[in-house]
């Protein structure tokens, strides 16, 4: 029994030792310097940080969906999107196979944008990766007249106006990825969720950031060394410091 006993606790200890505790701010940082790094100023990498970083805080793993998806988009410079086909409150936006960790932003502001002029707006999202990104940043946008609907074949995710917590459900009948925003609730159309339980509320959501933002949060060793090796690639501006610093 005392063997069994110390067994557990060594490999407590182990797991403990593969952890690292981090702040919000550190977290945040970070996320900015690795898309900065991946993307250059050219594309907004803090809105594409803050998405990553909505998600972790959440309790929705945005660090580990980031790191399995960091080989692809290291491969994937170019993550322009074609010009958005819009036919009057319906949009459609080709992804052209790429991630929307890199534009849910873009999609998200276009529909808000939209809705806003005509009240409401429905955006379907074709040949993408990643969906969950959109409530990654739905949640972070907190957007303050709009109500917002998600819906993929997988999950789907409703908020409020001026929300940041999505409440989030699986096992939809939808086989698109569909984003709608309106004025009033009334006209999202959200039957595919009729009837279904929440597999993620907003209590949830809540309660995790909650102890989140007062303990720090836990990620692993190994992916945080990761994202540092990305991060450190951002060239430092040439000054006379720098130049010191690098042996010149």
């Amino acid at each position: 029994m005392n063997t069994m006993i110390l067994g557990v606790f060594l490999l407590g200890l182990s797991l403990v030792k593969n952890l690292i505790n981090i702040s919000f701010n550190e977290l945040l940082s970070l996320l900015s310097r690795v898309f900065e790094a991946l993307y250059g100023h050219e594309h907004d990498y803090q809105e594409m940080a803050q998405t990553i970083f909505w998600l972790e805080c959440h309790g929705h793993s945005g660090i580990n969906k980031l790191i399995e998806k960091l080989p692809e988009l290291e491969a994937v410079k170019n993550i322009y999107l074609p010009s958005p086909n819009i036919m009057k409150e319906v949009i459609t936006v080709d992804c052209c196979g790429g991630s929307l960790f890199t534009n849910a932003h873009l999609i998200c502001d276009l529909a808000f944008s939209e809705a806003e002029n005509y009240d409401t707006s429905k955006v379907f999202i074709i040949n993408a990766k990643d969906p969950y990104a959109i409530i990654g940043y739905l949640g972070s946008a907190c957007n303050n007249s709009l109500s917002s609907y998600f819906v993929t074949d997988k999950i789907s995710a409703f908020i409020s106006p001026r929300s940041q917590y999505p409440t989030i459900y699986s096992n939809t009948s939808c086989k698109k990825i569909q984003l709608t925003c309106a004025k009033n609730h009334n006209l999202i159309d959200m039957s595919h969720i009729a009837n279904l339980e929440p597999k993620l509320d907003v209590i949830k959501q809540k309660s995790f950031y909650e102890i989140a933002l007062k303990n720090g949060l836990s990620i692993s060793t190994l992916n945080f060394k990761k994202l540092n090796l990305i991060a450190d690639r951002i060239l430092v501006p040439s000054t006379d410091a720098s130049r010191l610093g690098a042996g010149e």
